[in-house]
Parts: C-alpha cells; sequence; structure tokens
C-alpha cells in the first residue's frame, strides 16, 4: 500500500518485563487496517462460477445441507441472461472506498491451471488491464494473487510475478495466496 505523509516510520516491538511493547501506528492511530481482495476470476458468466453455484444447488436438493437457493437460482439467471461487464463489481467496491477514504490491495490471479479450464482471465487480457488502471487510478495497488496448486512452488511464483511485470510494466510489491496450506 501507499503511505501517507508520515506513516513511514517503522514500528518495532520492544521487551518490556514478561511482555511485549509495541511501538504505536503512525499518527498515533490505535489500530491499522489492511484491506485486500482477491480477483480471482472477471467473468460472470464464467465456468467455474456457474459450476459452483449449479454444485450449491445440487446439495442443497440432493444432500440436504443448509443453503439458500432462490440467491443462487437468481445468480445463474443473472449470469446467462444478463452477465455483469468485467470489473463491475471491482468499480462498486471501489466507490465504496472512496466514499470512506480508503484504499486497499487488490490481488490479480493469472492460474494457467484454472485458466486452461475456462473461467479464468489472464494479465494481459485487455478488461483487465482496464481494471487494474481503474484500481491504481483510485490510489489502490495491483499485487500478484498466488496460484491455489501452486503453493510449494518457488518457480511458479517467480513465473507469476515475471508475468505481472511484463503486463503491468512494473514489480508486484505484494503477493498472498488461497488459505495457509502446508506440504507433508
Amino acid at each position: 500500500m501507499r503511505h501517507g505523509p508520515g506513516e513511514s516510520e517503522v514500528l518495532s516491538a520492544q521487551s518490556q518485563g514478561d511482555g511485549v511493547r509495541i511501538a504505536p501506528w503512525p499518527g498515533g492511530a490505535q489500530f491499522a487496517l489492511f484491506l485486500s481482495h482477491d480477483i480471482d476470476q472477471i467473468y460472470d458468466l464464467g465456468f467455474f462460477r456457474l459450476l459452483g453455484d449449479i454444485n450449491h444447488l445440487r446439495r442443497v436438493w440432493l444432500l440436504g445441507e443448509p443453503g439458500r437457493t432462490i440467491p443462487c437460482v437468481k445468480r445463474i439467471a443473472r449470469a446467462i441472461l444478463r452477465p455483469r461487464e468485467p470489473g463491475q463489481d471491482v468499480e462498486t467496491i471501489l466507490s465504496i472506498e472512496r466514499s470512506c477514504r480508503l484504499r486497499s490491495t487488490f490481488f490479480l490471479l493469472e492460474d494457467r491451471t484454472f485458466n486452461r479450464l475456462g473461467g479464468r482471465y489472464r494479465y494481459s487480457d485487455p478488461a483487465t488491464m482496464r481494471i487494474a488502471k481503474s484500481i491504481e487510478k483510485s490510489g489502490c495497488e495491483i499485487a500478484v494473487h498466488g496460484a491455489f496448486h501452486n503453493f510449494n512452488d518457488a518457480e511458479a511464483y517467480r513465473a507469476q510475478a515475471r508475468a505481472f511485470r511484463d503486463a503491468f510494466g512494473r514489480e508486484a510489491r505484494g503477493v498472498r495466496n488461497h488459505e495457509l496450506r502446508h506440504d507433508g
């Protein structure tokens, strides 16, 4: 995230008896908030999105799992009949954040495993580029969202960082991944 005036101080912990004292946040704030969003997909009518919704209905209707079927059916119908424009939801989030004077990090996912199966996007996709520019114009940050299946593959992370750099012309300053996963 970009920092405002006086926010570049480094927070440090100092031992104080049996406890730990944390230096105050910049500007004397009592806490800090880190807002982040994963952009796993940008297309409303994506294979995985529809498959997930259909699977949700199957589990509710056939297996008796709890769930809300009416909103799910409406989402499927909307996606088929009137799909949202790529980035529409991102614009809604940016608008809310602007009204609250907040900025966040958006993690962009270019997962070639899922992309090959449909429903995902590439950094170089014109819609992705438009969304990324809108995010940055709002003062927010774009960064790398690690691929789910490559959580323990350092070369895969390097490849994603290179793809990000090639598409956006600069190094990504952040990366995150789904869940806390361990190998073994």
